[in-house]
Order: structure tokens, then sequence, then C-alpha cells
């Protein structure tokens, strides 16, 4: 091969691999850092492109094109297993789309070329623009919709993963065989029509996940009105009981100041001091809890105190929450209240002469919310498949396949802890991929 055509094969099939990879990754989400993630498909695509420069050299643009399947697409599937959170078939899904676009941009982009009566660079530049535009595409539109259908739909991905596979296959071998595609001109009918039908169904399967997604959006807001309301109303009947127990005391304060007077006019400071220290801890009892500077969680936690309070039970927080969070209202007010319900339930469980106390800590981080519940636990609950205990109250809560969804939406992780009579549920939420906190740190 002459040296100058090697070189233009060389690049064009460089650039072609680095923004197919590029499209890969824009719609994955990331197990490790974006840093670590970053040198690793680094590497990956250095080793690649070394073999298939050697291959290239050696035997030309069709060899290449017939191993390409060995030398890159079945490592790159490797790649895309350990590297993406994603199970193997929505990760598929992905990587077969990409595999799809690749085929169309090169088609395009030769055929254009053609068209223009150019030559190296106007093809290069048309296949930068084919690429640019659609990375403009996802990044904007499709993205998002994706993601949120990934991590909302845990069934069907066998056979939504199918489609662009078989695709593929099919693109593969009109492209390909028994030719390369260039020498076939009287494919390309056959060719287009497979890329509208293929095109026909991804606007479908989007159209099925956007409608999917509203569905679910739609219900969880209506569940999240309705334990809105709820706690509205305890809310309002725990300020009106407050108020109450505040107009009692004011109407009994003289009372109570003048039976502190007497004590002291009658040589019992002792008696004057203690007597005072029952008045106060009467009135802490209505006073407001400052827990965090967040209102919402500073809201339920102080409901579930005075709820503990009732039965007994001791609330314990450590909160260090800002005003202003990266997850959602709806979002936190599901976490907080079914998680501290369900505490309050296994507590409730226990005699009341065994220790019931709860633990609350919560850790805001640049990027991430780490949150940590444990409770006094008798081992008699009963434990869904997320490890969370499951509560047949119907008044309260929305379930905790809720807290589920929620860990999932913002990246994070749950897990679980039993240790003699204690049970501790850990939750992290996360914005963005980095470095992860751990929860020994709280």
């Amino acid at each position: 091969m002459m040296s100058g055509t090697f070189c233009q094969s060389f690049l064009r099939a460089s650039l072609s691999l680095l923004c197919t990879i590029g499209l890969i990754f824009v719609m994955t989400e990331f197990r490790y850092s974006r840093r670590k993630c970053f040198l690793i498909i680094f590497f990956f695509f250095v080793a690649a492109m070394t073999i298939n420069g050697i291959i290239l050299y050696a035997a030309g643009l069709d060899v290449l094109f017939r191993y390409f399947l060995f030398t890159t697409t079945l490592p790159c599937v490797i790649l895309l297993a350990v590297l993406a959170k994603d199970d193997i078939f929505k990760a598929q899904f992905n990587f077969w789309t990409q595999i799809n676009l690749f085929f169309a941009i090169v088609i395009l982009s030769y055929y254009g070329t053609q068209a223009l009566g150019g030559g190296f660079y106007t093809e290069l530049l048309l296949r930068l623009l084919l690429y640019g535009g659609v990375f403009l595409l996802y990044t904007r539109y499709l993205r998002k919709p994706f993601r949120l259908f990934a991590k909302s739909l845990e069934t069907g991905w066998i056979l939504i993963s199918f489609v662009p596979a078989l695709f593929c296959t099919v693109i593969i071998s009109l492209v390909l065989f028994p030719t390369i595609f260039y020498e076939r001109p009287q494919v390309l009918p056959t060719l287009g029509l497979v890329y509208l039908t293929m095109f026909g169904v991804y606007a479908v399967i989007f159209i099925t996940f956007q409608r999917s997604y509203e569905l679910t959006s739609a219900r969880r807001e209506a569940e999240f009105l309705g334990l809105q309301i709820n706690l509205q109303k305890r809310q309002f009947d725990t300020q009106q009981q407050k108020m109450e127990v505040i107009r009692m005391y004011r109407h009994d304060m003289r009372h109570h100041i003048g039976i502190i007077i007497a004590f002291l006019q009658d040589g019992h400071p002792e008696k004057a001091e203690a007597y005072s220290r029952q008045i106060q801890s009467m009135i802490d009892e209505t006073s407001y809890y400052q827990f965090c500077e967040n209102y919402l969680v500073n809201t339920l936690v102080s409901l579930y105190t005075d709820l503990a309070m009732t039965k007994g039970i001791t609330i314990c927080s450590d909160l260090s929450i800002p005003r202003e969070l990266f997850v959602e209202d709806t979002d936190l007010c599901v976490i907080f209240s079914n998680a501290l319900e369900n505490a309050l339930n296994a507590c409730s469980k226990l005699p009341a002469s065994d220790e019931r106390s709860i633990d609350l800590i919560c850790r805001k981080y640049p990027d991430k919310l780490v949150i940590e519940i444990s409770n006094s636990f008798n081992g008699q609950a009963e434990f869904n498949e997320e490890g969370l205990p499951v509560s047949h109250d119907e008044h309260h809560g929305i379930g905790t396949q809720s807290i589920a969804f929620i860990v999932k939406k913002y990246n994070g992780t749950l897990r679980r802890e039993i240790e003699k009579n204690t049970y501790k549920v850990l939750i992290l939420l996360e914005l963005e991929s980095g470095q992860q906190p751990s929860y020994e740190s709280l």
C-alpha cells in the first residue's frame, strides 16, 4: 500500500473509531470516576488503532473491515461491560446502536464525497459534521430520556437489545459481503430501506420510553402529593397540640412563679430549683426543632421526632444538609419519610423495657448525599428484596420500592447492615461520578 493512501485510511479509521467510542460512552453511565474511565478508554483506543494499523498496512482496507469485529468490536463490548453501570443488555442496546450509526456515517460520507466531487479531506469533514450532529442530538435530546428510562425499566431489555443487534447483522451483511459496499452501489436502495425501517423502530422505542417515563413520573407525583397532604395534616395537628399546651402554660405561669417564690421564701431553694427544671422540661417539649438548614428535611425529622417521643422512642439526629440541594424535594420526602417510618415500626415492636432508639446521620458532600439510619431491632422484621423492612401500615409512606427507585435515579447505592440488635440502612445519592466517600467516614 502506498504511504499516502495508508496514512489517509489510517486517519479515516482512527477518526471513525474515536467518534464511535465517544458516542457509546456519551450514552453510558460509568461505575468508576470519569478520570479513570477516560484513561482506560484512551489506552484501549491506542491499542485498537495499533492493531488496526498493522492489519491495514499489511493487508489493506477490505481485510481490516472483515476483521474489525475481532480487533475492535468484541474488545469494545468487553470494555463496555467492565466500565458501565448498566446491565449487559442495556449496554448492548447502546453499543449496537452506535455500530449501526457508524456504518451509516461511513456510507453517507463516502457517497456524499462522490456526489460533491471531493477527495479525502472532504470525506473527513463530512464524517466530522455527521458525528458532530449525532453528538449534539444525543446530548441535547436523547441522553436524558434514555438514562431515565434505563433506570426505571428493569425488564424487557433482552428483547429491546435484540432490535439493534438484528439490524446490525443485516447491515454488515449488505455492507461487507461478498464485497465491500462501494464496489456494489446496487445495494444502496436496500440499505436505505433497512435504515428507514430501523429509524422507524427506534422512534417507536423512544416514544415508548418517553410515555413510560411520563406515566411513572405522574404516578410518583400523585403518590407524593398524597404523602405531602398526610405530612401537612400531621404537622398541623402537632402544632395545634403545642399551641394548646403553650396557652395552658401561659395561663398557669403566674401560679408556677408563685410556687417558686413561695419555695424561696420558705427557705427551700432546692425545691424551687427542681420545680423550675420541671417547668423547663415541659416548655422544651413545645419548642421548635432545628436539625438542619433544609426546610423539608427539618420538617420531616421534627414530625417523626415528635411521633417517636409519644411512643417512648429516642431519635438522635446529626444532620448536615444545606438549604439548597441537588436532590428534588419529592425524592427527599420519599426517602426520609419511608426510612423513618420503617425505623419507628421496628422500634415499636420492642418491649417498652428494651432500648428503643433511632440514630439518623446525614452528610452532604460536593456532589453526594450520604444518609445512615440505624434503629433498635428484634430480628423479627420482614424484609423485601431491597433489604428494607416492610411496612404493612397503609397510611404511612409509599413503599420501600420507592426508596430503591430514588437511589437508582441518582446513580446511588443502597445497602443494609444487621449487627446484633441494630438494623442499619445506608443510602448514597450521587449527582456525578467521582470519588465516593466511605460510609465509615460518617
